[in-house]
C-alpha cells in the first residue's frame, strides 16, 4: 500500500511532547501560521500561483512532448515514483527525529502540513489526471512532498544539502510527467506547496544558512523556474 507510513508520522507529530504538555498550538501551529503569512511567504505564494497559472496554459503542449518524445525512460520514471511512494523523505525525517531532533521535528511538520494542503486541494479541485485514472491530479503529492523535504533539509543543513535535495525533488516531479500521472501545472503547484510549507515549518535559528533563503518563482520568456536568493 502506497504511503503506508504517513499515518504513523501523523500520529508521531500529533502526540509529540508538545501535544501532551498542552502547548501544541503555541509551539507548533502559531509559529507555522506566522511563518506562512510573513512577507517572503506571501511573495512566494503569489509568484507560485502565477507560475502555476502559466503552466496550466502549457499543460497539453508539455504532455505531448513527454508522451511523444519519451523525455525520460520508464526505468528512470519508476525510480522517481518509488522515491516518494516508499517514503524516502519519511525515512530521512525519522532519522533526524532521533539524531537531530529539532530539524527532524521541522521536517515532519513540513511533510505533514504539505500533505494536508495537497490532499485538501486534490479533493476540492477534483481535476482529472491526464491518464484518466481518477480525479486527484491537482496538485502532485509526490512533488509537494519531495520539495518539502528538499526545503527542510536546505534550511537545516545549508546549500550543500540543497545541491542534492532540489535536483532530486525536480527529478521526482519530472517522473510524474513521464508516467502521465500529472499535468505540468500539477507538478508546478506541488513544488510551490512543498517549498512554501517547508519554509513555513522551519522555526529554529537558521545558523546553517547565515541568513534567510528566499525562493521566488519566475516566469520569463516562456520559461518557468525558481530564483534562489540569500541575504548575508
Amino acid at each position: 500500500m502506497k504511503n503506508r507510513l504517513w499515518p504513523l508520522f501523523c500520529i508521531l507529530v500529533l502526540f509529540s511532547e508538545a501535544a501532551f504538555s498542552g502547548q501544541f498550538y503555541d509551539e507548533q501551529m502559531k509559529p507555522l501560521f506566522e511563518r506562512a503569512t510573513d512577507q517572503n511567504s506571501i511573495r512566494l505564494l503569489l509568484g507560485g500561483a502565477t507560475a502555476s497559472l502559466w503552466a496550466r496554459g502549457e499543460d497539453e503542449h508539455v504532455q505531448r512532448d513527454w508522451n511523444n518524445h519519451h523525455l525520460m525512460s520508464d526505468s528512470s520514471a519508476d525510480i522517481g515514483d518509488k522515491i516518494q511512494t516508499y517514503g524516502l523523505g519519511i525515512l530521512i525525517a525519522g532519522s533526524q527525529w532521533f539524531w537531530d531532533h529539532d530539524n527532524g521535528v521541522s521536517h515532519v511538520r513540513a511533510l505533514v502540513s504539505s500533505s494536508l494542503v495537497t490532499w485538501t486541494l486534490k479533493y476540492s479541485v477534483g481535476r482529472e489526471r491526464p491518464n484518466q485514472a481518477n480525479r486527484q491530479s491537482f496538485p502532485s503529492g509526490h512533488t509537494s512532498s519531495a520539495f518539502a523535504t528538499a526545503t527542510s533539509l536546505s534550511y537545516a543543513y545549508g546549500w550543500k544539502a540543497a545541491l542534492i535535495a532540489y535536483p532530486m525533488a525536480a527529478f521526482v516531479g519530472a517522473s510524474r510527467l513521464a508516467d502521465n500521472e500529472h499535468w505540468f501545472s500539477d507538478v508546478m503547484a506541488g513544488a510551490v506547496i512543498g517549498i512554501f510549507m517547508g519554509r513555513a515549518s522551519f522555526f529554529q535559528a537558521e545558523s546553517k544558512l547565515t541568513g534567510d533563503w528566499k525562493w521566488i518563482p519566475l516566469v520569463q520568456n516562456q520559461r518557468v523556474g525558481l530564483q534562489f536568493h540569500k541575504d548575508f
